[in-house]
């Protein structure tokens, strides 16, 4: 495998292997030349002893190496190292892309088993924030010859703090850090790592303590906005993403793969907004039924009753007296009304 590495004075840390590494710088005698010798181009054998990286040879371009110069010196590379009896299946280019793929790949997956079996809801807040930029890799550079790593990303935003430890020391030894690179402390979220119950906002040398993490990321997020600060290089493209899909703070100025990855997101089927920092949900009250009113019934109208005529008496004929039978036939006298 091969690579371009950036010669930085000093000691740094090997945060894999845990070792301080480094050289000493000789000054310019002899006439060497500072500009020449800010990136050296390595070429590489890995697993070549105990998982190790065992350098094959250097060379010092003067600027960024071209792909016609690599050409050149990859045929001789290969050549030594079969005469040595050794066997080339194929070359790598950039080891930081080939971590990102394989060594992160199994953080990713204990990242996620841990979200989905933790009880501990600030613990699972951190981890999903910390898998977004395990997800995304950062594409920011504070020069030409810095390259910002997963662990860069995460550090511009969250610094853990070990139990034991005071938070004004923890922030102060960061300051340092900084100053030493030339860059500035921005604000960030402290968080006390054995009980991620303890998180800090801090900016400068003010620190407000949330009642969670998320409250913690909440004021971290709105302090950029509030004091018209930039976001870090190292985890700019995490936080306009944020900014635009949790928020819904729209900005002209975004980068290329953070517009990407908001397009996709909005692909996404039933995509509703986020409200965030999410409000503690409440039990919803079950609405009491509004009784539907019984429809009065409609009187129905009592036929007026007809009044039965009242019969009028037939009157009792008066009997006809009796005479004296003569040659007329009696006649019978009806009465009518």
């Amino acid at each position: 495998m091969f690579d371009e590495v950036a010669n930085k004075a000093g000691l740094f840390l090997h945060k894999k292997s845990g070792k301080n590494l480094g050289y000493r710088d000789l000054g310019t005698e002899g006439g060497r030349s500072n500009v020449i010798c800010k990136k050296t181009f390595v070429m590489m054998m890995e697993g070549f002893y105990d998982q190790l990286t065992q350098p094959l040879g250097l060379w010092f371009p003067g600027a960024v190496i071209q792909s016609e110069e690599i050409a050149t010196i990859m045929p001789h590379v290969i050549r030594s190292v079969t005469q040595c009896g050794f066997i080339v299946p194929g070359c790598v280019c950039d080891q930081g892309k080939k971590e990102n793929q394989i060594r992160w790949s199994t953080e990713i997956k204990e990242i996620g088993k841990v979200i989905l079996t933790s009880d501990d809801e600030n613990l699972k807040n951190y981890l999903c924030i910390k898998l977004l930029i395990f997800l995304i890799s950062s594409t920011g550079r504070g020069s030409s010859t810095d390259k910002v790593t997963v662990m860069d990303s995460i550090e511009s935003i969250f610094l853990l703090i070990q139990n034991n430890q005071d938070v004004d020391t923890a922030l102060d030894r960061k300051r340092d850090d900084l100053i030493r690179k030339k860059q500035k402390l921005q604000p960030l979220v402290a968080i006390v790592e054995d009980k991620y119950e303890e998180s800090f906002c801090c900016i400068n040398n003010i620190k407000w303590k949330a009642h969670n993490i998320l409250d913690a990321f909440d004021l971290l997020f709105k302090s950029f906005f509030t004091f018209d600060l930039n976001y870090p290089y190292q985890s700019s493209i995490h936080y306009q993403i944020i900014q635009e899909f949790i928020y819904g703070i729209t900005s002209k100025s975004i980068l290329p793969n953070a517009r990407q990855v908001l397009n996709d997101l909005k692909r996404i089927p039933n995509n509703a907004p986020v409200q965030f920092p999410p409000v503690a949900s409440t039990p919803t009250p079950t609405p009491t039924p509004t009784p539907t009113p019984t429809p009065t019934p409609t009187p129905t109208p009592t036929p007026t009753p007809t009044p039965t005529p009242t019969p009028t008496p037939t009157p009792t004929p008066t009997p006809t007296p009796t005479t004296t039978p003569t040659n007329k036939t009696p006649q019978l006298q009806i009465f009518t009304q």
